[in-house]
């Protein structure tokens, strides 16, 4: 059993490294324009720094690599998260996401065509 003193350590030391974590991010997107997804990089950055603690080696890589076509689905730059990664975990073997998704080019659509 945790005493409080324990308790209040433990918890200081997973706000120090969110904050890290926040702080690296919020360096490394001055590399990179997309600054309006800050926050879901940020949460990315939180869940490879998770998987980093859970996993190891070819466990790991292959977890990560599934993160990282997650996150490139939900339509965050494929490049800048392998730099999250490469920056966390320099031993990462792959290269970023090559994920390729149907994206609805809205031009193509002529009046008759319904998207409401």
């Amino acid at each position: 059993m945790q005493t409080e003193y324990d308790q209040k350590k433990n918890f200081s030391i997973s706000v120090q490294e969110q904050v890290n974590i926040e702080r690296d991010i919020k360096v490394l997107i001055k590399l990179t324009n997309d600054k309006i997804n800050l926050h879901q990089y940020i949460i990315f950055a939180k869940e490879v720094r998770k998987m980093m603690r859970k996993y190891k080696k070819d466990t790991l890589f292959g977890e990560l690599k599934l993160l990282d076509d997650l996150w490139t689905g939900r339509g965050l730059d494929p490049l800048f998260l392998w730099s999250i990664k490469k920056y966390y975990l320099p031993a990462y073997p792959y290269g970023p996401s090559t994920l390729n998704l149907f994206r609805l080019d809205i031009s193509l659509l002529d009046g008759s065509d319904v998207l409401s």
